[in-house]
C-alpha cells in the first residue's frame, strides 16, 4: 500500500503566496477549485471589482493586477489556522504601473480549503481607497 501525505490548509495557503511571490499564477491557479468564489473588497477601476467565481476570472485578475500594479512587497505576518480556514494578515508595497506612484497597506484574507486541498473561497481585506490613489483614480 503506498502513503499518501494529505496537505493542510495552512499549508495551502502558504504554498499559494510561495507561488505569487516567484510569479508561478499557474501554481496559484492550480491550488484553486474550478468554481472558487474570489472577493476583493470596493471597486478600483477593473482591477478590484468585488466577486469573481471561477479560475479564468482569477486568471484575469491576476492579468489585470499585473497590468496596472507593481507588487513590490508582499509580507504575512500572521497565519491562523483552524480547520479547513485559514486567514493570512500582512502588508504588501506597490507601484502603480500609469502613476508611478507608491502605496503600502496592510490586508487581511480569509481562504477556505475544501476536503481535496484546493482554496474554494478567498476574500480579501485591504485599503482600496490608497490603491485608487496610487492609480490616479481618487483623490
Amino acid at each position: 500500500m503506498e502513503a499518501t501525505t494529505e496537505i493542510s490548509p495552512l499549508e495551502v495557503v502558504q504554498q499559494c503566496y510561495a507561488d505569487f511571490g516567484v510569479g508561478n499564477i499557474p501554481g496559484v491557479l492550480n491550488a484553486l477549485t474550478d468554481d472558487v468564489k474570489w472577493t476583493d473588497p470596493g471597486h478600483v477601476g477593473d482591477l478590484y471589482v468585488g466577486k469573481r467565481v471561477g479560475k479564468a476570472a482569477i486568471a484575469d485578475f491576476f492579468t489585470k493586477l499585473n497590468q496596472h500594479l507593481d507588487i513590490t512587497e508582499l509580507e504575512v505576518k500572521e497565519y491562523i489556522a483552524k480547520g479547513k480556514k485559514v486567514v493570512s494578515n500582512g502588508y504588501f508595497a506597490g507601484t502603480a504601473r500609469s502613476t508611478g506612484k507608491t502605496f503600502t497597506t496592510d490586508f487581511s484574507m480569509t481562504w477556505r480549503v475544501n476536503k481535496e486541498g484546493k482554496v474554494s473561497r478567498h476574500h480579501l481585506y485591504l485599503d482600496t481607497y490608497v490603491v485608487a490613489q496610487a492609480m490616479g483614480l481618487a483623490s
